[in-house]
């Protein structure tokens, strides 16, 4: 983990144990939960990040970002990045996670929420194998509507050298055999509609001086300015497909918040966009499933990354993520120096388009002639480019 690889609930047996609280078995929601206070907790043997807790919350820092969650339900309740300590999220504004699962026949669903599991068991480890790097691990079971099933969380600080931020994870185990993953919502947080500094500003002003500013990851990439200033919405994006990328960021001219999916693999994910005039913003990262329903026990493949991040905006953001995307096999060897790729697909082609005929219809003393030097003209123009394939498109008209 500390190496910015992929987190595995399967290890956890291997981590120190420090502290291990379960909440009270109560239906959901959960509020004014007085179990014993955390107190003061130390790692010994930790490399970076710190760790302390109070009687309702737990907090976990790593180089760039703190998390603050509510004990009592899971809850992000604030994300403070190390630069300002400011958070860029509302407090407790949404569950952790919201999992789908599906009937594959019917398409009937069942909607599983954090905030609905009536025990929920705390652990904060330090991992023995990775420098001693701390984790935050949760798990939630009892849910009315499924028994059996049990959700862990995983919230793990990353060496400083890596990434310096978070990394959250999640399974699920227990499935039942007649419904299917379908989509998990995670991590769930609601983005402030105004970032703290920027509350005297109006509608007007902001859209026209102010830094505050949300990536899209649509189309090219978009840069929202002030996004909390309207009530707007944008279509789903699909990773592969309508998202040319895995990230998103927001921020200002102090500061701002990265979040991403990491995932070389190419699973595939989904991104939703909306906004509340002066009440919030949205942008829940979506995990899509494969819906099959032979599983009982399922994960995330890869870490949802969190980091803060100081001056330099969107552009600041992109380069985390540029940073880990060089270190990704899709990246990390040009196009032209890789073996795996036919080289006519390196190499690419040309094509010429030849009119046969005017407007005025088919002249042969006009266009046309000369049609049997085009062998010998795409010969040579392929020996002069180095492509590998040439073709020739006869066309009604140019």
């Amino acid at each position: 983990m500390g190496g910015g690889g992929t987190l595995s609930l399967l290890t956890t047996a291997a981590a120190l144990l420090v502290l291990d609280a379960v909440g009270p078995g109560t239906s959901s929601p959960r509020q004014g939960d007085d179990a014993t206070s955390y107190g003061s907790i130390s790692i010994s043997g930790r490399s970076t990040g710190g760790i302390d807790g109070k009687p309702t919350t737990v907090s976990l820092a790593s180089a760039t970002v703190t998390l603050i969650a509510n004990r009592t339900n899971g809850r992000i309740v604030a994300l403070l990045d190390a630069h300002t300590n400011r958070s860029f999220v509302q407090a407790n504004a949404a569950p952790l996670f919201t999992v789908q699962l599906v009937e594959p026949h019917t398409r009937g669903q069942v909607t599983l929420l954090s905030d609905e599991f009536r025990t929920i068991a705390f652990r904060v480890a330090a991992t023995a194998d990775d420098g001693g790097n701390a984790v935050v691990l949760i798990t939630f079971s009892g849910h009315p509507l499924v028994a059996g099933l049990t959700v862990s969380v995983s919230i793990a600080e990353t060496d400083a050298v890596s990434f310096g931020g978070l990394h959250f994870g999640l399974s699920i185990a227990g499935l039942s055999s007649a419904l299917a993953p379908y989509r998990i919502a995670y991590p769930g947080f609601s983005m402030a509609a105004i970032l703290p500094g920027h509350e005297g500003e109006t509608g007007g002003l902001c859209r026209s001086n102010s830094s505050d500013e949300l990536v899209l990851p649509f189309s090219e990439g978009v840069v929202v300015p002030c996004p909390g200033w309207a009530t707007q919405t944008a279509g789903e994006q699909l990773y592969p497909g309508g998202s040319p990328f895995q990230f998103s960021s927001r921020s200002d001219a102090r500061s701002g918040l990265y979040f991403a999916h990491h995932d070389g693999g190419g699973h595939v994910k989904a991104w939703q966009f909306s906004s509340l005039l002066k009440e919030k913003v949205l942008l829940p990262m979506l995990h899509l499933m494969p819906e099959t329903t032979n599983l009982t026990e399922i994960s995330i493949p890869y870490p949802v990354a969190v980091a803060g991040f100081g001056r330099g905006g969107w552009r600041t953001a992109a380069g985390i993520y540029k940073m880990w995307a060089r270190t990704q096999t899709w990246c990390a060897t040009k196009l032209v120096d890789r073996a795996d790729i036919p080289r006519v697909l390196v190499n690419g082609s040309a094509g010429f388009v030849v009119g046969i005929q005017t407007a005025q219809g088919f002249d042969p003393n006009v266009i046309g002639a000369h049609l049997e030097d085009l062998p010998n003209l795409t010969a040579q123009y392929k020996q002069l480019t180095g492509v590998d394939s040439s073709f020739v498109v006869c066309a009604a008209s140019v």
